[in-house]
């Protein structure tokens, strides 16, 4: 059924008509829209933690970032 609602044009439908399982799938569609628009990176990859390098001076100097 998730995979239905996600498909479905919801745009014909006044407020009133839309079941709650509907809301909720506006919902998550505005929200996925404006992370793009504000150029946020989408939920699932917030949620990764970022890998921190280790800084080698060597390797700076060959590539020119030192």
């Amino acid at each position: 059924m998730n995979e239905d609602i996600r498909q479905r044009d919801l745009s014909r439908k006044q407020d009133s008509e839309l079941t709650l399982a509907e809301r909720r799938e506006l919902r998550r569609r505005l929200d996925v829209f404006t992370r793009a628009i504000s150029g946020e990176p989408p939920a699932e990859a917030a949620a990764k933690p970022k890998r921190i390098a280790s800084w080698n001076p060597a390797l700076a100097r060959k590539t020119g970032a030192a």
